[in-house]
């Protein structure tokens, strides 16, 4: 019940903090709601620098709780970062960051390192050449960190950290940042760097060792999904389009980051008709045999904002 009242009220986007608490947001402020016990928790708002334009944008782009869960942080569009009290919800502090304004139209994607202290932004310059900067959330000033260029993100445990630049992916420890492996093998997708718009999508696979690859936007007979296990550079299971016959989109925060995994295989997905006539969806994969295990979808064309897993 006050979920619906809320949703009519904020829409998109939403965003889990917790397996229980959901953040709904608006251009000047958001609203924390408790899932499992179906309780309004609190509303937090700020004063609005600018017009609701690319130019101002002041919504949430990444939320997420530190501290043990004691403080949450929350990074805006327009370079603002703010950190709330949870106990009272209360605006603790404000920042002006060293980097942005961050637009969808710059930022190729940006996340946390495990030990969730830094936030990562991944840019790209003129000539679409992509690179990683670090920002202390406690500051909001840049940081110098011994990662390798450009990081694109961390596997699934957090134990090992990812680039890729002309088409390699490296693979480095971490905290330590040492040279696991360099994959040549991984060219042969064609992506060659983060924010390439050509070749092939990847995020991590169900375990730190594996990648998933897939590519959903191109001629139907070149589309494919497949299981690419780095450490030993082989594929461990490739579908094809005859296998899939959809477009499907990752709903995690951005197209490029991992879905969440529902136990130990299974993530959930957006579905798009490739019929216009058809209706939207969503899909339940399993991640390792990559094989639709259930399937909904809309009796009308309305539109599905977005595929939420806590």
């Amino acid at each position: 019940a006050h979920y619906r009242r809320l949703e009519r009220q904020y829409g998109a986007p939403r965003t889990w903090l917790t397996d229980d608490w959901l953040m709904l947001q608006r251009i000047d402020s958001f609203t924390i709601y408790d899932a499992a016990s179906d309780k309004y928790l609190a509303t937090c708002r700020w004063e609005k620098r600018g017009q609701e334009d690319i130019d101002n944008y002041e919504h949430v782009m990444l939320p997420f709780l530190a501290d043990n869960g004691q403080r949450l942080v929350t990074l805006h569009g327009n370079g603002i970062i703010r950190t709330w009290k949870v106990s009272n919800w209360s605006l603790e502090k404000v920042m002006e960051s060293s980097v942005f304004p961050v637009r969808w139209i710059d930022s190729s994607g940006f996340f946390l390192t495990p030990d969730r202290q830094t936030i990562c932004l991944i840019e790209s310059n003129e000539n679409r050449k992509s690179f990683t900067v670090f920002i202390d959330w406690r500051t909001g000033k840049l940081i110098n960190l011994p990662a390798p260029q450009p990081l694109i993100g961390f596997s699934r445990s957090g134990k090992y950290a990812f680039t890729l630049e002309a088409g390699v992916l490296g693979v480095y420890s971490y905290p330590g940042w040492t040279l696991v492996k360099r994959v040549w093998s991984f060219q042969r997708y064609g992506r060659r760097q983060f924010s390439d718009l050509q070749g092939a999508r990847f995020f991590n696979g169900i375990g730190d060792e594996e990648m998933i690859v897939f590519s959903m936007f191109t001629e139907k007979s070149t589309r494919f999904m497949c299981r690419f296990d780095w450490m030993q550079e082989k594929e461990l299971r490739y579908v094809t389009f005859d296998q899939l016959p959809y477009k499907f989109l990752w709903y995690s925060g951005h197209p490029n980051m991992a879905p969440p995994l529902i136990g130990e295989r299974l993530a959930l997905i957006r579905l798009l008709p490739n019929d216009e006539n058809e209706s939207e969806g969503w899909l339940l994969l399993d991640l390792k045999n990559l094989a639709p295990i259930l399937e909904f979808r809309f009796e009308d064309k309305a539109q599905l904002s977005k595929a939420l897993v806590s």
